[in-house]
């Protein structure tokens, strides 16, 4: 299962925190796994949703291989370690980064 698949199975359970969603409202979050497609977080309306389509204008890009992305997902790699490790990538909004981290919490 890709990194998307796993993103979009999170989000399907409905069991994000409402403050976490409020604090993404109107952000597009672009994920660039290596070798696959690019995919985005969006929240509109209080609504999250994932989109195998990219963002033409994103918040923040988070890029590094698919396998790696799945596991920050699944909270089986801890999203700081990698990101300091260099197995993930991010431009733009470090912080709006940092508190997906709150959306993806168990």
């Amino acid at each position: 299962m890709g990194s998307f698949d796993v993103l979009n199975g999170i989000i399907g359970k409905g069991s994000i925190p409402k403050e976490a969603i409020e604090n993404l409202e109107g952000k597009q979050i672009l994920f660039r796994p290596t070798g696959q497609k690019d995919y985005r977080l969006e929240v509109s309306g209080g609504k999250i949703s994932v989109n195998q389509e990219g963002s033409t204008s994103p918040s923040v890009t988070i890029s590094g291989q698919d396998e790696v992305l799945s596991d920050v997902f699944t909270g089986k790699l801890n999203a700081i370690s990698a990101f300091m490790s260099g197995k993930i990538k991010v431009s733009g909004d470090v912080m709006l980064a940092q508190s997906l981290v709150s959306v993806l919490k168990k």
